[in-house]
């Protein structure tokens, strides 16, 4: 009675948590409804935040900027007939301070990940501006996942939840607009800044580094840094957050001095200079506590804006150059700064409009001081045409330098593949001739073993009765002289660029494969079951191939040996399609790990001790089937183990 009355209430809890649906086998979900709650203490845990009370809101929100400790939770069932594995993606992570995901199934915490940015070596979760948190539903499972998001003071998130080809694909969406705007502000960065350099006009140098810290801002709201260079707020770059209150300072300083506002306008100039003062303590505050001068930023940014807008219009009334472009683009300006301030102060829902408005605005407003500073680019024209012969030489000579850095790129490119190619060729060559002083220095202790078991069978023929169990010993022992003895030769022959095809059936070399190793299969146990479509015949080269069948067997064995693996068992299946011959080998060996599956074809790659494995074998498999016998050897996990695929060109095939 006690565990029904548990399970009700544990299924009424569930029930009141924002409930996502996922009923297809392509998961692309983008639109559900959270939980979140704030933790004013800071300290509180999973177990005690489970008791609070959670507010709904959208996937998508800013809940603005004093709630920097804030749990969200949802649960999540899957209503399909197969096991999901499911990836959360947060796309704003790149903005918090750290971010912890909790998997949990009936009060049950199955899995942590938390992802520290203040930290350098804690960022390996991260892909790009994503967190991603990856968790498996099975048919009709409900589990709820919470997240822990701390930031340094504005609260913003954006999940979504795809399956594996859903969240790849995610990632190559592209924000043409924001490049196209990140482009053009670093353009007119660069164009004002050489203007400053040859005219030493003020103007230009403000209007740069308003240019230039508005590009800052926006590179790192945009998430290029992230995506481009996993750059995140660490305490020792974390500085670069300044740039939002640095534009306002350079935009203030321009317009004090393109429109003369101390010697033509005093009354607004006290007002610029007001502005100034303030958003130089929000600075200064800035540099001793970053998170608490970003909170009092928004409001600075709103009033420096309705000074500004009071300015235009001042200089519309009395007629001022440009003073109508100027009031028009301020307008926009002000508009877009209110719509991204709404959305900061969690009035907006997160959209990238809402998200990025501002720097839509201060692009706009770039453009009109732009426009107004080209009379000052015409005045220059008129005076100094020598200046403007000269910007168009060094922009020629970046022109045809950038055309020889090209040029020079590839020309090492070129070069470092010659080295490569001969590098593989001198290592090639190495190999042969190890493989050739291996062989001379085998060859007569393996004849004197087989002389010696010769002897050893003629005495015991001549003085004992003969011993069946003897004579079996004695073969396996000349088989196995006889089986190092060719495997020399395969190896030698593997170097040997005019060995020959041998026609044969790839069940017979499977089975003289297996027969080698039929005492270690049988002393550890190991199944072996074999899917064999029909007696297929192919041309090749048989005892490379049942090197490579050699190869993945003992390192099968291997792994059921360190894993201490119950019911060990190799699953072997050989068909043919239209197009190739497939041989596949799986294990039931718990499988390889992520980290190093793509590594181990590599030459001299082992996960086992130095005088266990060389990590060359696999390598060599790849160079027999890829290289010699133009196939195709890859690995890939299966549920309950390694999966080794070979593919062989059916126009090899020979009946």
């Amino acid at each position: 009675m006690k565990k029904i009355i548990f399970f009700l209430l544990l299924s009424t809890l569930t029930y009141a948590i924002p409930t996502v649906v996922s009923d297809s086998k392509k998961v692309n979900i983008t639109d559900f409804t959270i939980e979140y709650f704030v933790d004013r203490t800071q300290t509180m845990s999973l177990n005690g935040v489970k008791e609070q009370n959670f507010i709904k809101v959208a996937n998508k929100a800013s809940l603005s900027n004093n709630k920097p400790y804030t749990w969200y939770r949802f649960a999540i069932i899957n209503k399909t007939s197969n096991t999901q594995t499911l990836y959360l993606h947060n796309s704003l992570a790149y903005l918090t301070n750290a971010i912890s995901f909790y998997e949990t199934l009936d009060q049950k915490v199955l899995n942590t990940l938390k992802i520290d940015l203040t930290k350098e070596n804690n960022t390996k979760n991260m892909f790009g501006t994503d967190a991603i948190f990856s968790f498996e539903l099975e048919p009709d499972q409900t589990k709820i996942v919470y997240i822990k998001n701390e930031t340094q003071s504005y609260q913003f998130f954006n999940f979504n939840i795809y399956d594996n080809q859903s969240s790849k694909d995610s990632f190559r969406e592209k924000n043409t607009y924001l490049l196209l705007m990140l482009g053009m502000l670093l353009a007119f960065s660069i164009y004002h800044f050489i203007l400053y350099v040859t005219t030493k006009y003020q103007e230009y140098l403000f209007y740069t580094l308003y240019l230039l810290s508005g590009f800052t801002l926006e590179l790192q709201l945009s998430g290029l840094l992230a995506n481009e260079f996993s750059f995140y707020y660490n305490p020792t770059n974390s500085y670069l957050l300044l740039s939002v209150i640095l534009a306002p300072i350079f935009l203030l300083l321009f317009i004090k001095t393109v429109f003369n506002t101390k010697e033509s306008y005093g009354e607004l100039n006290k007002s610029l200079n007001f502005l100034l003062i303030f958003f130089g303590i929000n600075f200064v505050f800035g540099l001793w506590d970053i998170p608490h001068a970003l909170r009092y930023t928004p409001y600075l940014y709103v009033f420096m804006f309705a000074v500004i807008f009071q300015i235009a219009i001042v200089l519309y009334k009395n007629k001022e150059p440009f003073a109508k472009v100027f009031l028009i683009a301020n307008s926009f300006f002000l508009l877009t700064a209110v719509i991204d301030n709404l959305f900061y102060l969690g009035l907006l829902p997160y959209s990238n409009y809402t998200f990025h408005a501002l720097g839509v605005g201060f692009l706009v407003e770039s453009l009109a001081l732009a426009l107004i500073l080209s009379r000052h680019i015409n005045a220059i024209r008129e005076n100094d045409m020598q200046r403007e012969k000269t910007l168009q030489v060094q922009e020629e000579l970046r022109r045809i330098n950038k055309e020889l850095e090209i040029k020079i790129q590839q020309e090492v490119q070129l070069s470092r593949e010659k080295d490569k190619i001969m590098f593989q060729q001198r290592k090639m060559a190495s190999m042969g001739e190890m493989i050739e002083n291996i062989a001379h220095q085998w060859r007569q202790p393996l004849s004197q073993v087989n002389a010696s078991v010769f002897l050893i069978d003629n005495i015991i023929f001549e003085k004992y009765k003969q011993d069946d169990e003897i004579e079996k010993e004695l073969q396996n022992i000349e088989n196995l002289t006889e089986y190092m003895s060719n495997t020399i030769n395969n190896f030698k022959n593997f170097f040997d660029h005019n060995k020959e095809k041998k026609i044969f059936s790839l069940e017979d070399v499977l089975n003289s494969s297996l027969m080698l190793l039929k005492d270690e299969l049988d002393k550890n146990s190991i199944d072996i079951i074999k899917d064999i479509q029909e007696n297929i015949i192919y041309k090749g080269y048989l005892d490379e191939l049942q090197q490579v069948f050699l190869i993945i067997f003992n390192n099968a064995r291997d792994i059921f040996l360190s894993k201490n693996i119950k019911n060990p068992t190799l699953i072997i299946k050989i068909h043919k399609t239209d197009k190739e011959i497939v041989l596949s080998i799986c294990d039931n060996g718990g499988g390889i790990k992520n980290a190093i599956i793509d590594k181990i074809f590599d030459p001299y790659f082992t996960t086992k001790h130095k005088t266990q494995g060389t990590g060359l074998g696999l390598y060599m498999s790849k160079v027999i089937i890829e290289d010699s016998m133009q196939g195709n050897i890859s690995v890939k996990n299966s549920k309950d183990g390694a999966c080794f695929s070979i593919l062989l060109p059916l126009e090899k095939e020979e009946s």
